[in-house]
């Protein structure tokens, strides 16, 4: 295995990680979490090239958003040439799909950090809500004892 391909690969990893982080982020229950996992991961499969190849609209679908695309199109490249010839697929750049690969990691990560921060902000200004009407409330029974 070269460094390439584990780079690659580890990139890979860093990014289905990623993806489950996003997909936990953004689910209220484990239930939800399951059920969204396949509907993320199929189109990751059937947009990936390695079905059938990819092209049009399909392929500017997969290119902006199938991590899985890019992963094989840099795989594809790292080998032998008399193989590359029978997959039929050439004009790939393995250091351009490993940026892509960690684009996407960084992509997922950075969207799920910002729905855990908009989610703490909203808990903060709900409890800082809730205590001014407790003061407030407070306030009004106080002034109405006298």
């Amino acid at each position: 295995m070269s460094l390439g391909q584990l780079v690659l690969l580890l990139g890979l990893a860093f990014a289905g990680v990623s993806m489950g982080i996003l997909i936990s982020t953004v689910s209220k229950t484990t239930d939800m979490a399951v059920t969204i996992v396949p509907l993320v991961l199929i189109p990751q499969i059937i947009f990936s090239g390695a079905l059938c190849e990819v092209e049009g609209i399909a392929q500017l679908l997969a290119g902006s958003s199938i991590v899985v695309y890019w992963a094989h199109g840099g795989l594809v490249e790292t080998l032998p040439t008399a193989l590359t010839e029978i997959i039929d697929q050439d004009g790939w750049s393995q250091l351009m799909a490993t940026a892509m690969v960690f684009l996407h990691s960084a992509v997922y990560t950075g969207v799920a950090f910002a729905i855990l921060v908009s989610r703490a902000r909203e808990e903060r200004y709900a409890k800082a809500i809730e205590k001014i009407f407790a003061t407030a409330n407070a306030v009004r029974s106080k002034t109405r004892g006298r």
